[in-house]
C-alpha cells in the first residue's frame, strides 16, 4: 500500500475525542448486529471483543446506534432469524473462520455486507464479505522486504500448512519482483518434531557455507516452534525475523531474540486504546479486540455517511483505505485486506518501532 495515499475515512479521531461536539441522543436510528462467541470455550474472546465494540460506541458518542449481540454458538436458524428480525444496518462478525463459513451462505442475501474477523483465504471472493483479520502473508512480506532492503539474505522456515503455503507464495512472488532476497525455504511438518529438526539443520548448513553469515536472516513466523528452533540454532550470528505471531510480551525477555525483527500493526493508537479499555473494564484487550473496535468505527462512519445507511460493497472498495487504531488498511476486491504494518526490534525486554507509520 502506498503510504502517500490520502486516507479518506479517518475514524481514529473518535478515540482522540474529535467527535466530542456530536449531540447525544437516545433515539436508536441504526442497528448493528455483532455475531460473537458469547458462550462456550471462546466466550472470553467474544466478550472481550464485545467490550471493544461497546467502547467504540462510547468513544464515538454513537447513542443513536443500537448494538445487538448475537451468540454464534446458537443454531444457524436461530442466528439468522434474529439477524433478520433486527434488520441491521451493519453486521460485525463472526469472529472465527469456522463460524463465518457456517453462516455466510445465509447472510449474503441481506441488505448489508458482513465484516468478519477471519483471515481465511478460503473465504475470499464471497460477494459482500470483508475479512478484517490480519492476512497471514502481510507481516511476512513486511519484515522480509525490510530485511532485504537492509542487505540481508533470507532463509525461511515454514510449516507445511495452508498458512505456510500462503506465506511461501508471497515470499516467492516478492523474490521474483526483487524486493525480497530469498536464499532458501525449508518446510517442516508441525506434527513431526523430527521434520522440524531436519529443516533447521538444513538451514544451519546453508548458512554455514555463506561467505558473510552476519548478513543472513532466518524467518521463523510461527510462535509455536520458536523456542525449539532457537535452541537448535544455538548462538547463531544470523538476524532472526518473525511475523505478527511474535507479538507476545513473554518473548521479549528471551536472550536469543534480542535484536530480532518482526512485523505487526503499528502502536500509534493502540496504546491509547489499551489504556481506555483498561479504564473501562479493568482488563487487558485481546489483539483481535482492537480489530473489533476498528470494525465498529468503520461501520459507524459508513452507515452515517452513505445514502443507504448500510454497508455496501462499493463502501468497502474505497482504494484510499481507512485508518484505525490497528493502523491503515484497505479492503481488496476479493474481500481480503492490505495493511500498512510496522517493523519492530526486540530490545532489552521491550520492542522498538523501527519502520512504519509515525
Amino acid at each position: 500500500m502506498n503510504k502517500s495515499l490520502v486516507y479518506t475515512v479517518v475514524f481514529v479521531l473518535a478515540i482522540l475525542n474529535t467527535f466530542s461536539a456530536i449531540a447525544q441522543t437516545s433515539i436508536k436510528e441504526y442497528r448493528v448486529a455483532a455475531i460473537l462467541p458469547l458462550t462456550g470455550q471462546n466466550a472470553s474472546l467474544g466478550k472481550n471483543m464485545l467490550g471493544a465494540i461497546q467502547l467504540a460506541i462510547k468513544d464515538l458518542k454513537a447513542d443513536n446506534f443500537d448494538l445487538v449481540a448475537i451468540d454464534s454458538n446458537r443454531s444457524i436458524d436461530d442466528i439468522i432469524h434474529t439477524v433478520q428480525s433486527v434488520s441491521p444496518n451493519a453486521i460485525i462478525g463472526p469472529a472465527t473462520s469456522s463460524d463465518t463459513k457456517k453462516l455466510i451462505p445465509h447472510l449474503k442475501n441481506l441488505d448489508t455486507c458482513v465484516i468478519s474477523f477471519s483471515n481465511d483465504k478460503d473465504l475470499t471472493n464471497n460477494d459482500c464479505l470483508a475479512l478484517m483479520g490480519f492476512m497471514p502473508e502481510e507481516s511476512a512480506k513486511k519484515v522480509t522486504i525490510y530485511a532485504s532492503s537492509n542487505g540481508y539474505k533470507i532463509y525461511a522456515l515454514l510449516p507445511n500448512t495452508q498458512y505456510g503455503k500462503i506465506v511461501n507464495e508471497a515470499l516467492q512472488t516478492h523474490n521474483k519482483l526483487g524486493s525480497v532476497n530469498l536464499a532458501d525455504v525449508e518446510v517442516y511438518d508441525p506434527s513431526q518434531p523430527k521434520s522440524l529438526e531436519i529443516a533447521v539443520d538444513a538451514i544451519k548448513a546453508r548458512i554455514g557455507s555463506e561467505l558473510d553469515p552476519l548478513k543472513t536472516a532466518i524467518f521463523i513466523p510461527e510462535n509455536a516452534v520458536l523456542n525449539k528452533v532457537v535452541q537448535q540454532l544455538g548462538e547463531t550470528r544470523s538476524k532472526l525475523l518473525g511475523s505478527s505471531q511474535w507479538e507476545d510480551q513473554k518473548l521479549y525477555i528471551e536472550t536469543a531474540l534480542q535484536g530480532a525483527w518482526f512485523a505487526t500493526a503499528p502502536v500509534k493508537y493502540r496504546n491509547l486504546f489499551e489504556e481506555r479499555f483498561k479504564i473501562n473494564y479493568d482488563a487487558k484487550p485481546l489483539k483481535i479486540s482492537a480489530l473489533a473496535y476498528d470494525a465498529m468505527a468503520f461501520v459507524y462512519a459508513i452507515v452515517r455517511g452513505s445514502e443507504s445507511h448500510t454497508v455496501k460493497r462499493v463502501d468497502l472498495m474505497d482504494p484510499s483505505g481507512f485508518e484505525g487504531i490497528t493502523g491503515t488498511f484497505r479492503f481488496l476486491k476479493d474481500g481480503s485486506n492490505e495493511r500498512v504494518l510496522s517493523v519492530f526490534e526486540v530490545r532489552e525486554g521491550k520492542i522498538v518501532e523501527l519502520d512504519g507509520e509515525q
